[in-house]
């Protein structure tokens, strides 16, 4: 009697934060062949590569590569141990090994100068914010930083922290 296998995609983002595109949609398969998808709905995380997909969250090598195919459903169970046949497979995400940095723009100053922070931050680094350097702007008193160049609250004081996945501007 053909069994029926339901496999439930988690997007896994690393750091918690999310990226783009979605997992693919849940996938029946009755014994018989099988082709782990690829990336069908372009998941996405900027400093990272998707790899394929895991029983295990916590994987940095996926089980199952993208586009991998299988025999037929059976081999869950002979092959990869999995008895269960809701399977729950987690993306596997490898950080790049690019490095990123950290602008300050003035964001409308009259006088001084933004920071400057030279570091080359690897995926994942936690970066101390720096103060406002020289900056200077009539009728205004430096609070801080943001992402938005339009944003009315500060996002970080100096000496806070935040991790950095990728190029990011602070204005």
């Amino acid at each position: 009697m053909p069994q029926i296998v339901d496999i439930l995609f988690d997007t896994n983002w690393p750091g918690g934060n999310a990226g783009s595109g979605s997992t693919p949609t849940n996938d029946y398969n009755v014994y018989g062949p099988y082709q782990f998808p690829g990336n069908p709905n372009n998941l996405s995380k900027q400093g990272y590569t998707l790899l394929g997909w895991s029983t295990d969250q916590w994987a940095t090598t996926p089980l199952f590569t993208l586009n991998q195919s299988i025999s037929n459903a059976q081999d869950f169970e002979s092959i990869y141990g999995i008895q269960d046949f809701t399977v729950y497979l987690f993306a596997v995400w490898q950080a790049d090994h690019s490095t990123y940095s950290v602008t300050y723009n003035g964001n409308g100053a009259t006088g001084g100068q933004a920071p400057t922070d030279n570091n080359a931050y690897q995926n994942g680094s936690i970066v101390t914010v720096l103060g406002k350097n020289t900056l200077t702007k009539t009728n205004h008193i430096f609070l801080g930083w943001s992402t938005d160049s339009t944003a009315k609250y500060v996002k970080y004081t100096q000496n806070s922290t935040f991790t950095l996945f990728g190029n990011r501007l602070l204005a």
